[in-house]
């Protein structure tokens, strides 16, 4: 399978005597979609930012993350066509980081300034095929009728959706989302995660974290847990049951990573990526 993702022996500290990310390895083939799961403070967050070159690693002469084939930083050291590189890789985060005072079309449009002429960006310039574009990601996360509304009146689920359709707008062959249902109820979480799978089904590789491991079942085939900056899982999702939580992260975390909802513990992923029910004593 060709590789989408390929980070190697990556490490990052933010202060000398903690690290955030130790030696971490990590492939991941294009078409699939990934959960990567962990306590708080794990290092999910700054392994997505590292991928995506918003963060460099630490200059060891060994680190290096390669993205669609063509290495985006090494040793520490950004590519010098890193600003190349990001435009292929949408980046969802968890707060949504929309304007506000801006419309959801406007603030959908900003996806296109990795890819339009600096002037454009600077005026606000965007030509009717950047606005057509924009109308299609909306209407793929299902708000194209929100257009024109300001990005403050919309719920926390409608403003992830349109966080999602801002990243499509970039034309990303992959999407990292950073914890992207954290803050939302269950009905909004399984629309924002409902976007992404779709996505996946047409091709596009998604990475996605997750602080509940019940949702990493239902949607990923596959899941990768850190614990204190290190991989310590990479397998099925299926296999992820609360006993196996339980010896990677203590009784008390692993509880809290199995908190699904009861009334949303309802389906999950098969082998093609299709929701089904889950067991009912799952």
């Amino acid at each position: 399978m060709t590789v989408a993702i390929n980070v190697t022996q990556v490490s990052k500290h933010f202060r000398s005597d903690k690290a955030a990310l130790s030696d971490v390895s990590l492939t991941v083939n294009k078409g699939e979609m990934v959960a990567l799961i962990g306590a708080s403070g794990s290092g999910k967050s700054t392994l997505l930012r590292v991928i995506a070159g918003l963060l460099k690693t630490d200059k060891a002469s060994s680190a290096k993350v390669d993205v669609l084939g063509k290495t985006l930083q090494a040793s520490g050291q950004l590519a010098k066509d890193v600003r190349q590189q990001r435009a292929q890789v949408g980046f969802i985060f968890q707060q949504f980081n929309l304007v506000n005072r801006l419309s959801v079309l406007l603030n959908t449009l900003m996806g296109s300034l990795g890819r339009i002429p600096k002037w454009r960006g600077l005026l606000g310039l965007f030509y009717t095929a950047d606005k057509h574009l924009a109308m299609q990601a909306l209407q793929r996360v299902g708000m194209e009728h929100t257009a024109t509304q300001r990005a403050s009146t919309l719920s926390g689920g409608q403003q992830q959706r349109v966080a999602i359709a801002r990243a499509l707008v970039q034309k990303p062959s992959i999407v990292l989302a950073d914890e992207p249902i954290a803050s939302l109820d269950p009905e909004s979480a399984r629309k924002v995660m409902d976007a992404l799978a779709d996505l996946n089904k047409e091709g596009m590789t998604v990475l996605v974290s997750l602080h509940q491991v019940d949702y990493a079942i239902r949607y990923c085939k596959r899941t990768v847990a850190l614990k204190d900056g290190v991989v310590v899982y990479d397998g099925p999702s299926s296999e992820l049951t609360p006993e196996k939580l339980d010896k990677l992260y203590g009784a008390t975390s692993a509880s809290e990573m199995y908190a699904f909802p009861s009334n949303d513990r309802s389906t999950s992923v098969s082998t093609d990526n299709t929701v089904q029910p889950l067991a009912a004593n799952a």
